[in-house]
C-alpha cells in the first residue's frame, strides 16, 4: 500500500480470496467489489436468467450492508452478449425491482469477462 491508496496487486489478490474490497473515492463514494471463483465458475455454465438472478442478490446484499435496499437504486445499466437474453434477464429483473423501476440501459456487447452472458451495474443513493 502506497500512502491511503492500496497497489492493485493486493487488490486483486484480496478479490481472488473471496474478500468483499470497499473503496471511497474523491467525492466519498463507496465502491465494493467481489468475487468468489469457485461459484463464478460454476455460475457461467448458467443460463443469462440465472446469472441475473445471483448478480442482484450480490447487489442486494452490498445494498444491505450499507443499510440500504433496491428501492436505493436510481439507475442499472445491464450488458448481454446476447439480446435474445433480454426476455429471461427482464424478468429476473422484475422480481428484484418495483415500480417505480430505476432508470435503465441494456445493450448488446460482444463478449463479457470470463465468458459471462450478463454484467450489471449499478449506481444507489
Amino acid at each position: 500500500m502506497k500512502g491511503n491508496r492500496p497497489e492493485l496487486h493486493d487488490l486483486a489478490v484480496r478479490l481472488l480470496r473471496g474478500e468483499i474490497v470497499e473503496l471511497r473515492d474523491e467525492h466519498g463514494r463507496l465502491w465494493r467489489a467481489t468475487h468468489d471463483s469457485l461459484a463464478e465458475r460454476e455460475l457461467l455454465k448458467a443460463d443469462a436468467g440465472t446469472q441475473a438472478t445471483s448478480v442482484l442478490r450480490t447487489l442486494q446484499s452490498i445494498l444491505k450492508a450499507e443499510g440500504r435496499t433496491m428501492r436505493d437504486v436510481v439507475r442499472v445499466g445491464i450488458f448481454l452478449v446476447d439480446m435474445a437474453d433480454f426476455a429471461a434477464v427482464n424478468e429476473v429483473y422484475r422480481e428484484f425491482f418495483a415500480a417505480p423501476f430505476p432508470a435503465r440501459t441494456t445493450v448488446a456487447v460482444a463478449a463479457l469477462p470470463f465468458g459471462a452472458r450478463v454484467e450489471m451495474e449499478a449506481l444507489a443513493r
